[in-house]
Formats: C-alpha cells, sequence, structure tokens
C-alpha cells in the first residue's frame, strides 16, 4: 500500500537519523500496526473519560452580554440594527414587513421577558375590536395583543396558566401597556401584507414552502 507514496524529505525519523523501527514496521505490515493504534486509542479515550469533567454553564454564550454595563442596552442595539436595515415598503412589502415583524418581536420579547412560546402563541385584536375575555385567553392557555380602549394604548394581557411554571407562587398574569408607533403600522400596514402571503401559500401547499409564514 506504500509502496506508490511518494517521499517526503524531512518528516520521518528516518531522515533525522537512525531508521524508524516503526514506520518500517508499519511499512512491512499496515493492518497489525492499525490493531495498534486501534487498541492505544481505546486505552487512551478510557483515560481522558475519568479525568474529563462535564462542563455545561447556559450561561456561558451570552456572559458577555451580562457582564455589559446595560445587558437591556446590548440587547437593544439588535432591534435598533433590525431597524436601520429595515428595507423600503414601497419597494420591497413583503421584505419591510417581515422587518417590521422582527422588530415588533424582539421589542415584545425584551419588555415583556416572555419565553419565546408565549410570544409565539400570542394572539392579536385589531384597534377597534373587543379583547378576548380573560377566562377564554385561561382556557387558552395564551396572551393577547389589543388596543385597550381605557387607556388609549396597545396592550398585551398573559393569563398566569399560559405560563411555564404556572403553579408556582410566584406566577401571575402579565398585563403591560405601551405605544409604540411602530404597533400601528404593523397592524395597518404590515400584517395585511403577510396575512395575504400566508393565504396564498396555503393554497399552493405547505406553508415551510414559502417565504413568509403567516403567525
Amino acid at each position: 500500500m506504500a509502496s506508490p507514496i511518494a517521499k517526503v524529505g524531512g518528516l520521518s525519523a528516518s531522515d533525522r537519523g537512525p531508521c524508524n523501527p516503526e514506520g518500517q514496521a508499519a511499512h512491512d505490515d499496515w493492518d497489525t500496526m492499525c490493531e495498534i493504534a486501534h487498541r492505544h486509542a481505546l486505552v487512551r479515550a478510557k483515560e481522558i473519560n475519568r479525568v474529563a469533567r462535564v462542563h455545561r454553564d447556559p450561561f456561558e454564550p451570552i456572559l458577555s452580554i451580562l457582564e455589559a454595563e446595560s445587558p437591556l442596552g446590548e440587547y437593544r442595539k439588535i432591534t435598533e440594527e433590525v431597524r436601520l436595515r429595515r428595507p423600503d415598503r414601497r419597494r420591497f412589502a413583503v421584505a419591510a414587513a417581515e422587518s417590521t415583524r422582527s422588530f415588533l418581536m424582539l421589542r415584545l420579547g425584551l419588555h415583556l421577558g416572555l419565553r419565546q412560546k408565549n410570544l409565539r402563541e400570542l394572539l392579536f385584536k385589531p384597534k377597534g375590536q373587543p379583547g378576548t375575555p380573560e377566562r377564554q385567553l385561561e382556557v387558552l392557555k395564551r396572551g393577547e395583543l389589543r388596543w385597550s380602549m381605557r387607556d388609549e394604548g396597545w396592550e398585551v394581557l398573559v393569563p398566569a396558566v399560559a405560563f411555564k411554571n404556572a403553579g408556582s407562587t410566584f406566577s401571575a398574569r402579565v398585563r403591560s401597556g405601551s405605544s409604540c408607533p411602530t404597533w400601528a403600522a404593523c397592524t395597518t400596514r404590515s400584517r395585511p401584507i403577510l396575512l395575504a402571503i400566508g393565504v396564498r401559500c396555503s393554497r399552493r401547499g405547505p406553508i415551510r414552502a414559502c417565504s413568509s409564514s403567516r403567525r
């Protein structure tokens, strides 16, 4: 097997001094040397497993954020980048709508501190329509983004049972309001575009085959 391999000078011990017996043995009986190397690797693997320590620090990926002077401010930089790089909605309506949706999801996540599951399952009621009764939201175990007639602004209501640790004594419902102008732009311009794309995709086939999905 080794006969057609061209020799490269300076790599083997035989080039620097006496003949290397291991190299010659591998040349004479390659299969035997492979078995020896395999047994050696198994022994070394067992030794490493005895002294190796399992290290899994969930905070390590975000340690630089946690050690920052303002961790929330570091995440706000992401939303600002999304906002600054948002495409022109007159030329790229769908891309602009998707960018607006991403911006709002990030802002909602930062403002409310909700898990991904709660954000994904967040219901929506357009301005002018009454919100879903809280008892019904508890049955659905979902929150809702809606217009508050009393406060004249958008609010998010999430019942306590919608959270992962609903039985905890620290669990409570979340009700938060905000007057973010981007919310109005999303509900009046971006959301209808994304819903229209979702309807067209569902008629053609699976949603995953389309550039946008209905949310």
